[in-house]
């Protein structure tokens, strides 16, 4: 069952230390805003799934945040994937730092595919990251 996550909650995650998913080109946090998002989904006390709507065709960037992952977390993406999708969404972009291995596997065990690149996008620990670009319809 789908939960939808508070403002609070959200924001608790996205300012928590171990969620690096908001960062700025720089390295530094983002500041982080409620509202940009129009649909978000909790999983458990662990993490949010945001949806934010980008075009009127029915696209939408996706944003996981976790604190820390779950054996469920891919079932779980699917499940708010497909409810997203009943709801009229096309298409799912997802931008994750080339670093972030386990965010990585996560997409593409879910249905993403990279489909490109902006290289030394990123900022960590003084050297320069690509973003991977990922898609799922």
């Amino acid at each position: 069952m789908l939960v939808q996550s508070t403002p609070e909650f959200t924001t608790y995650v996205m300012k928590h230390p171990r969620v690096h998913a908001a960062m700025a080109e720089d390295g530094e946090p983002r500041e982080y805003h409620w509202k940009q998002w129009t649909v978000a989904f909790q999983f458990m006390n662990r993490g949010v799934i945001l949806f934010r709507q980008v075009t009127h065709g029915g696209m939408f960037d996706v944003h996981i945040a976790m604190i820390k992952g779950h054996p469920a977390l891919a079932e779980w993406v699917l499940e708010c994937l497909a409810a997203m999708r009943a709801a009229g969404a096309s298409k799912f972009k997802a931008e994750v730092a080339a670093w972030n291995k386990p965010c990585l596997r996560l997409a593409k065990k879910c249905g993403f595919v990279e489909e490109g690149r902006l290289t030394q996008a990123l900022l960590r620990g003084g050297q320069r990251h690509d973003s991977v670009i990922l898609g799922a319809r």
